[in-house]
């Protein structure tokens, strides 16, 4: 279990570095962001639209079958997430948050890895599982929201690609610790 701990801690560690490096240092992902070409009026437009913080489908599921298709079809489609307070840039609580979420999906991953330790191995095998884990968890979220709610597959690409490498780092790091070279299990 030690050993196990340690594997979640370290995997943790190298997922939340990369994920530094791939978010803070590396601005390719944002080019896939549009820019209005007004933030300020655009920012108002947003609260004098938007009443209160939260998520946004626009046109919204409230309206009749008639009128949301006519505006459906009419455009202009958006889903829009919106806090209207403002945040600093660089938040220690979002920093904090982050870590915490990769230390939990890192934990969920070594399970993972625990559970299919007979079938796994080598290093190799690891990384195919960890792959193909990863990718069945991308084709079905980030795919899937551009897809159902027509966020830019661009966005959503980059977004993929951090996810992946992501898996495949915590596997490959959690494989040390948790399966590769275990005795297999009798059944």
């Amino acid at each position: 279990m030690t050993r196990t701990i340690l594997g979640i801690v370290l995997a943790t560690i190298a997922c939340y570095f990369f994920g530094f490096l791939y978010w803070g240092l590396n601005p390719v992902p944002y080019s896939a962001w549009k820019h209005t070409p007004n933030d300020e009026a655009a920012g108002q437009a947003l609260l004098e639209h938007f009443p209160e913080s939260g998520t946004y489908y626009v046109p919204g599921m409230h309206h009749d079958e008639a009128t949301l298709t006519r505006l459906h079809e009419a455009g202009p489609l958006a889903f829009v997430h919106i806090t209207r307070e403002g945040k600093p840039v660089m938040q220690s609580d979002v920093m904090a948050k982050g870590f915490l979420l990769t230390l939990v999906t890192t934990a969920l991953i070594a399970i993972l890895l625990k559970l299919a330790a007979p079938a796994l191995p080598s290093y190799g095998a690891v990384l195919k599982f960890t792959t193909l884990a990863g990718l069945s968890a991308i084709v079905m979220i980030d795919f899937g929201d551009s897809v159902w709610w027509h966020i830019s597959w661009g966005w959503k690409l980059y977004m993929a690609a951090y996810h992946l490498v992501s898996w495949i780092i915590a596997g490959l790091v959690l494989a040390k610790f948790t399966c590769v070279g275990a005795p297999p299990r009798s059944r």
